[in-house]
């Protein structure tokens, strides 16, 4: 029968070391299961961009999807009142930089319609349901005062 070397016990502070480590590990997963329950509609919107982000590498037309409905339903007040001041915009920046933007924008819709359409779809979506702000860089001090 072969000679089996003795077990090496860790010395104490390692121990000490390694169940602190694991207390951590199960702080930060409590903490993120706090975050879960009281901000679900946030937690759900960074599994489907995380998700979309992923599929993207392999599916562009699905992940553009999924992206674009995330962004259109985050940002629906602030790009309604980018698209209604833009003339504001045009007034402010001129219109070469205007233009170069409108091309940028084109550039990235050739890229990835999908995108683009599941912006539009949340976009209008949202609208129809909820209706919209009307200024979403407002305070609410300011919307009590208006109303």
């Amino acid at each position: 029968m072969a000679d089996q070397p003795p077990e090496e016990k860790k010395p104490i502070k390692d121990k000490i070391e390694e169940q602190i480590s694991s207390l951590h590990a199960e702080e930060k997963l409590d903490q993120l299961y706090s975050f879960t329950k009281t901000h679900t509609r946030d937690a759900i919107a960074y599994v489907i961009l995380i998700a979309g982000i992923i599929i993207s590498l392999f599916n562009g037309v699905w992940g553009g999807t999924l992206i674009g409905i995330i962004a259109g339903i985050y940002f629906s007040s602030e790009i309604v009142y980018s698209l209604k001041n833009f003339r504001f915009f045009i007034d402010k920046e001129g219109v070469f930089k205007t233009f170069i933007l409108g091309g940028v924008f084109f550039g990235l819709f050739l890229a990835r319609p999908m995108l683009f359409i599941g912006i539009a779809a949340a976009l209008g979506i949202k609208t129809l349901l909820l209706g919209e702000e009307k200024n979403p860089t407002s305070t609410k001090e300011e919307k009590t005062k208006e109303e």
